[in-house]
This record gives structure tokens, C-alpha cells and sequence, in this order.
């Protein structure tokens, strides 16, 4: 049908040609439009994450992933950075983006879902604000870190990037040889791979690398994401077709929808082999009922139309 050689937007309105449609009569083409509907404000921490979908973004693929609470939330995959081992380290990551941090269970799971494991071993759990004060192997995402630190005077907090402690160290661990690292990444690989738990039946355990003066786990594929802390609005949705169009004269071969744009009320059709010589021609279609329909108002020819 050759859906989708020709896209046009404007506002809520996508219009796709399909110039090799054959509903009327072999390749005569058609064109679909569709309609933003369903639509409501979901946050995103990413001003580059608008609807959620893989796109590219400085030649690096960009997952914006919609969590069950409808905020939407951004990863950038870097594959062959720049080795980083710790968080002093430089990494490849673009301008404005860090290494990624989740910020809830619900966060992490999504976002393991939508991209290769082998970009999931770096989390950007960077540093303690006061020294190792008690290693630990196992350190959990917390939402409630308020709470969560309340319960234990022993419980000290790690920082990330984006300015907050989203990651707390949940179990305490004695380390033998007293010489830790600190500011290694945490990483997924000391088990190689993540750890389920069964506690409140969806949280995601993460391994700290507590290995003594040197960090033992280097990454150069990982995950960025903008990790600011402010949140902006986008607007989600979904879209529907809501009508079919053809020439009103549609012949084999014209070739309608080859070309599209649309403008407010009025869509422009190019079909470039219409008429028996294969000159060409343009069809504008105009709805006066929000595109619920649309009338064929002109067909245009150049007035020293050639084969």
C-alpha cells in the first residue's frame, strides 16, 4: 500500500498518504487521517519525552516509558561510550543527561522491560554523603526516604546526581578488609543480574560493588536519562483514524496520496501520475466539521501540464 511514505501534522491531526492503496482501483491511493484523542497531562522529567515510544535523539535511541501511574519517564541508551567505573568518572552521556537514577520500583521495572540487560548494569547510585559508615551489599529504591531513614539511626543514605538520595542502603554489611571503595557504580553484575524480591511483591533489589580500593566493575553501555528534579507536563494520547480519503475521480495508477500537507481545515493531496498521461494533479479537501468529514473542494493541474 506504501502506508506512511507521506506524513503531515498539524495540531491533533496526523494525515498519511498510501499513494499504492487499491480499495478503488489498482494502486489509485488513499489517505488516512487520524486524531489526537484520549488525551491528559502525564508528568515526565524529560523535556524530551513528550508521548511515549522509542525515538532517536543525537543519534542515540531514546525509550520514553509510561508507568502505570501515567508519568512518563525518559532512558537514552550510550553504546561504546567512555568507560566510567565510579561516579567521578566522565561518561558519554550528552549534554544534560547523567547516568540514569530510577526513582521507584515501579520505575526500574519499567524501564528493564524496554531495553537490553546489558544496559541495565549501571545504575546511577554514585556516592555516601559521610564516608562508608557500615558497607552494605544490597541497597533498595525508597520513594519514601523520609520514612525510610526515620526507622534506623544506622541507615545512611547515597546521592546521585540528580541532587536527591533516591537510593537507600537497606541491609547493613560488615566489610572485612575495612578499605572500601566508595563511589563505585552500583551495578547489577555482582550476580549477573537483577534481584527480585518478594517485599511488598514489586520492589527490585540492586547489588552494591563493595570491592576493596578499587572499583571492580567498569561500564562502556549504559543508560542516561535527564535525572533533574523538575518535572514538566506533556500531553498523552492516543490516536484514531477517523476517515478514509480518495479522488473523487480515482483511476488506476494515479498514485493519489504521494504527497500530503495539511493546514487547519484543508488537506492537500498530490497524485503524481493522475490523468491518462500520467501529467499529475493535486486534490484540496476541506471538512467544516472538526475532520469528521472532508469534501473535495478543488483538483489542481498546471496549466502547461507535460508527461
Amino acid at each position: 500500500d506504501g502506508f506512511g511514505f507521506s506524513v503531515a501534522i498539524d495540531g491533533g491531526t496526523i494525515v498519511v498518504g498510501a499513494f499504492r492503496n487499491d480499495d478503488v482501483p489498482n494502486n489509485s491511493g488513499s489517505v488516512y487521517a487520524f486524531r489526537l484523542t484520549n488525551t491528559y497531562e502525564a508528568r515526565t522529567y524529560s523535556a524530551d519525552c513528550t508521548a511515549p515510544g522509542t525515538f532517536t535523539y543525537e543519534g542515540r535511541t531514546l525509550h520514553c516509558v509510561e508507568l502505570p501511574s501515567g508519568e512518563l519517564v525518559d532512558v537514552l541508551e550510550e553504546e561504546g561510550g567512555t568507560q566510567t567505573c565510579q561516579y567521578t568518572d566522565t561518561n558519554s552521556c550528552p549534554a544534560g543527561y547523567d547516568i540514569w537514577v530510577p526513582r521507584s520500583y515501579e520505575h526500574a521495572a519499567a524501564v528493564v522491560d524496554a531495553v537490553e540487560d546489558k544496559f541495565t548494569n549501571l545504575l546511577g547510585v554514585y556516592r555516601e554523603e559521610n564516608g562508608c559508615g557500615g558497607c552494605v551489599l544490597e541497597a533498595m529504591n525508597s520513594d519514601a526516604y523520609d520514612e525510610w531513614v526515620a526507622e534506623g539511626t544506622n541507615r545512611v543514605p547515597w546521592t546521585s546526581v540528580a541532587g536527591k538520595p533516591w537510593f537507600v542502603r537497606e541491609t547493613a554489611y560488615s566489610q572485612p578488609l575495612a578499605s572500601y571503595k566508595a563511589g563505585c557504580w552500583l551495578t547489577t553484575a555482582w550476580d549477573g543480574g537483577w534481584q527480585g524480591t518478594t517485599i511488598d511483591g514489586e520492589r527490585i533489589g540492586f547489588n552494591f560493588d563493595d570491592f576493596p580500593n578499587q572499583c571492580l566493575y567498569c561500564f562502556t553501555d549504559y543508560l542516561c536519562s535527564r535525572n533533574g528534579a523538575e518535572a514538566f507536563l506533556a500531553t498523552v494520547g492516543t490516536y484514531d483514524q477517523v476517515v478514509k480519503l480518495t479522488a473523487s475521480d480515482a483511476a488506476a495508477g494515479d498514485n493519489f496520496g504521494q504527497s500530503v500537507a495539511i493546514a487547519g481545515n484543508t488537506i492537500v493531496v498530490g497524485a503524481t501520475q493522475e490523468s491518462n498521461q500520467g501529467t499529475g494533479s493535486a486534490y484540496v479537501l476541506r471538512t467544516n466539521d472538526g475532520g469528521a468529514t472532508y469534501a473535495q473542494v478543488a483538483k489542481l493541474t498546471a496549466s502547461d501540464a507535460a508527461t
